[in-house]
This record gives structure tokens, sequence and C-alpha cells, in this order.
């Protein structure tokens, strides 16, 4: 066993697939140390250890902190910032409905690509190998075998996290930006309806849930479709 790890270790990192049907010399090092599992024909049928592949390290790097950024701070410290840190770049020229679509978006998508990164790796590994093996470039694979299994993977948690962000818009009040609840206190604030504080905040109770619910219902009747079943 430790001669068959001293050979896998010092191999070529690149292997035809004759190479490694037929030869027990490249084969057997390679099954010892669970390369087989891991590694990947590419679209000229030569295999490829996962020490050969590229990580991409500055994307992935960027990408990490980001994400693990953006999804330490709270909604409103973003909106707060982005509406103080973009009025001081731009000026006047965005308005407040603009720096908050920006900062919601900014916001959403850290949230997002977790989603997505999760639903990706979520699909069989084997799956990825299998269509690699039959030749089917890297794209097609993503497209054709990945993306439509993850994004069944992805609806519930992409549908929450936009019913969340739905709910947070209310939060866009405190930069000035008159929403669904700054109209409702907007509405309070004239003398002849004071005494309707309950209506207006019931009112407002079931405007939110009735797009909250409606989302939430249109998500698993997407997911029936898609064969998900109930949950």
């Amino acid at each position: 066993m430790a001669m068959n790890a001293a050979a896998a270790h010092d191999a070529p990192l690149v292997y035809s697939a004759e190479e490694i049907l037929t030869d027990p010399e490249v084969r057997e090092p390679l099954v010892a140390n669970g390369v087989r599992c891991h590694g990947g024909f590419d679209a000229d049928g030569r295999y490829r250890s996962p020490r050969t592949r590229h990580r991409l390290p500055a994307i992935r790097a960027f990408s990490i902190l980001y994400i693990e950024l953006i999804r330490g701070i709270p909604f409103i410290t973003v909106l707060l910032w982005f509406s103080v840190f973009v009025t001081l770049v731009s000026g006047d020229v965005l308005g407040r409905v603009q720096r908050a679509m920006i900062a919601m978006t900014v916001f959403t998508s850290a949230y997002v690509a977790e989603i997505v990164r999760a639903g990706i790796q979520s699909v069989p590994r084997g799956q990825v190998e299998a269509s690699r093996a039959l030749g089917l470039s890297a794209l097609e694979t993503m497209l054709r075998i990945v993306l439509p299994q993850a994004i069944k993977n992805m609806i519930p948690a992409l549908v929450g996290q936009f019913i969340s962000l739905f709910k947070d818009t209310s939060l866009a009040v405190i930069i000035g930006l008159t929403e669904l609840v700054g109209t409702g206190r907007a509405l309070l604030a004239i003398t002849t309806y004071l005494h309707d504080v309950r209506e207006v905040y019931v009112f407002l109770i079931v405007v939110y849930f009735v797009f909250s619910f409606a989302m939430s219902k249109a998500s698993r009747g997407f997911e029936q479709r898609l064969g998900l079943g109930e949950r």
C-alpha cells in the first residue's frame, strides 16, 4: 500500500482512459488513493486528477470575502452605509429609490450566491463525472446535468429569501423612502385618521401576508410541477 501511495504521488497527473483501463500500474495506485472517485475525464478523453483542477484562487477568495462580509452585516447597516456612500460618490445623480435598490441588490446577492452554491454542490459528483466520461464539455455538463437538478433544490431557499427581502423593504423608511409602512405612518399623521391606528396596521399586515403567501403558494405549485411533491 505504501508503494502504491508513493507511485500515485510521483505519477503523472494526466492519463488517458486506455491507460487507466488497461495498465494495472497506472490504475491500482489511483484506486488505492481514491483518485478514481474524485478525478474526471476532459474533452480529449484524458483523465485529470484533482491536483490539475484550477480553482481560480483570486476570484474564489474575493467571492468568499464578499459573501461572508455581507452576510455578517445587518441589512439596515448596508442600507444606511450605501445611502451615505453612494450619495458622497454620485451626489444627486441617484435618488433614494436607486440607492435603496443598490443596497438591496448587494445584500441579497450574497445570500443568493450561497443558495446557488449549495444547490450546485447538492448534485452528486458521480453524475458530473459520468457526463464528462460520455464526452460532454464542462459547459454542457453544467447546463444539461447539474443546473436542472440544482434549480429544483434551490427553489424553496430562493423563494424564502425573496419573501424575506419583500418584508425587509419596510426598512427603507429609515433613509426617507416612502414605502408601504411609510405610507401607513404618513396616513396616521393626518388628524382625521388618528383614531384608525389599528385599521391601518391591520391592513399593512394583510398586504404583507397576502403577497408572502402568494409567493409561497406559487413556489409550492412550481415544485409540484417539477416533481418534487408535497413539502
